[in-house]
């Protein structure tokens, strides 16, 4: 940065972003390595999942689920502004009721699978 890259710089430009691509800082990295565009990681972590998709249930395996460099897990989601953005990107049924469900016990990445639930069945 110009101004010497202090912190209240940094602040100050993540503000100025747009609130649908905003600088985040997800993990314990500092310095340079500590924002990163939420686009840009959905994309990375995305390049870095495996999708199988079928009637009722589509299927989300990332074989990452932490930063590289510092090694600390991502959250589900960041907080900037007083707003929530999701780190993991799933597409959600439009015209169906669904349910999002995490399988737990994976060594190591994210595997959540998302259920549509048919209009006229009964809960």
């Amino acid at each position: 940065m110009a101004d010497g890259g202090d912190e209240s710089s940094e602040e100050g430009s993540a503000k100025k972003n747009s609130n649908k691509n905003p600088l985040v800082a997800p993990c314990e990295c500092d310095g340079s390595a500590k924002h990163i565009h939420i686009d840009c990681l959905r994309e990375w972590l995305k390049s870095k999942a495996t999708i199988r998709e079928n009637n009722y249930t589509k299927n989300y395996i990332y074989k990452v689920s932490k930063c590289e460099l510092c090694q600390t897990a991502y959250p589900d989601q960041v907080l900037l502004d007083g707003r929530k953005y999701e780190i993991y990107e799933i597409d959600r049924p439009k015209d169906n009721h669904y349910l999002v469900m995490e399988v737990l016990g994976m060594p190591s990445g994210k595997n959540l699978q998302v259920l549509k639930i048919p209009n006229d069945a009964y809960v």
